[in-house]
């Protein structure tokens, strides 16, 4: 009898173990163990042709965290980035995406790259996995039905208003219009002429280049040809700009030169010298002279300090990594260590005021509402536009 109770109390004590152990380890458990730290998934590109923009995200994100651990983490958990190197690339950030998230269990993940987002955006929805870009300028539409993509950046359509309003300040008709070939350049190329010509006014050239062009002349003739009052030139990043100025100062032509985020930094400056004297840009969510916003300039300082570039040098890009990761961490915080807790808590920012000015998350696209900045180049440094003609 004494056998058989003792073997009733066995058993009953290995269900109890195998009832209990699981809901100690479980994250939902209501006996989880607190974690030790959250990990923050985040697809960038750190290697490849377009690699220098990574690098500023990932300082810009490093340097965030280290500011909220060292403020106690997120109550009493500190944060942590698992970086994936997509060099920009779709099939990497597809791999990425599936370590991040299966083997590493993220709760969710940054991302960039216009060749990236729309590989991994279907996945992300079919794991329930937020899913935040911060480095690439999508179509609005891109935003529409998806329940877990959140975007801090701004849409191309935001973007190409925004040069469509300094045209507008300019009084002008005639635009030519000089793109790289690239998913998110054309977009922007093709929207700001549909813009333009639904206004009545005139697009009298239409004309593309590739990322690793280094001669520009025939295209110039082309362009100048047309005799168009602005070129809107829609560079992928500085350093093709920077050739495509500087052969333009060669050939004796200066037009106005209207242009986006994707050229503002010192970079283009070093290269091309004078030859970007006078030209206009819109900038995106990301004022850099705003002089009023200290948390900007304090934070502005500490980068300069750290990695020896400003983060202007990075377009908008180091400074959205910076904000979004204040943003994912107050998810965080509001929704609890959870796919659906933080998309939620993502979806309900309201008026975050971070270094690129103040944000808010539609809460049913999850598009970030936001003003864009002006810039332009005066005296040979990048300063406030205001309306000024070139002299």
């Amino acid at each position: 009898m004494k056998k058989q109770k003792l073997l009733a109390m066995t058993s009953t004590l290995l269900v109890l173990l195998v009832v209990i152990l699981p809901a100690l380890s479980g994250d939902g458990a209501v006996f989880a163990q607190p974690k030790k730290e959250y990990l923050i998934g985040r697809l960038v590109g750190l290697t490849g042709t377009a690699g220098f923009w990574g690098e500023g995200i990932r300082a810009a994100s490093e340097m965030a965290v280290e500011e909220i651990n060292a403020a106690g983490g997120i109550n009493g958990v500190p944060i942590r980035y698992g970086y994936y190197d997509t060099a920009w690339q779709a099939r990497p950030g597809i791999e990425g995406f599936t370590k991040l998230v299966d083997v590493d269990k993220v709760a969710v993940v940054a991302i960039g790259g216009s060749a990236v987002i729309p590989a991994v955006k279907p996945l992300a929805e079919d794991r329930k996995m937020p899913l935040i870009n911060d480095a690439a300028y999508l179509e609005d539409t891109d935003y529409q039905g998806n329940k877990y993509f959140v975007g801090f950046q701004v849409t191309r359509g935001q973007m190409n208003n925004g040069v469509v309003g300094i045209l507008d300040e300019l009084g002008v008709s005639k635009i030519a219009i000089e793109y790289g070939n690239t998913a998110q350049t054309v977009g922007m190329a093709n929207g700001i002429r549909k813009i333009w010509t639904g206004k009545g006014k005139q697009v009298v050239a239409f004309e593309s280049h590739e990322l690793d062009q280094k001669d520009f002349r025939s295209l110039l003739v082309k362009l100048k040809g047309s005799n168009p009052d602005v070129v809107v030139h829609i560079p992928y990043g500085w350093s093709e700009a920077a050739l495509f100025f500087s052969q333009m100062k060669e050939m004796g032509w200066k037009p106005q030169v209207v242009s986006t985020t994707n050229m503002f930094g010192a970079n283009i400056l070093k290269q091309a010298g004078d030859a970007v004297e006078g030209t206009i840009i819109t900038m995106g969510g990301f004022n850099m002279f705003d002089t009023s916003n200290r948390k900007l300039q304090e934070v502005e300082a500490k980068f300069k300090a750290r990695t020896g570039k400003s983060l202007a040098d990075y377009s908008d890009w180091a400074a959205l990594a910076y904000d979004g990761t204040y943003m994912i961490a107050q998810a965080i915080k509001q929704g609890g260590y959870t796919p659906e807790g933080i998309n939620r808590a993502l979806h309900e920012i309201k008026d975050f005021r971070g270094i690129t000015g103040k944000m808010t998350i539609d809460p049913v696209t999850g598009l970030a509402q936001k003003s864009l900045g002006k810039a332009w180049v005066r005296n040979g440094q990048w300063a406030l536009w205001q309306g000024e003609k070139r002299r």
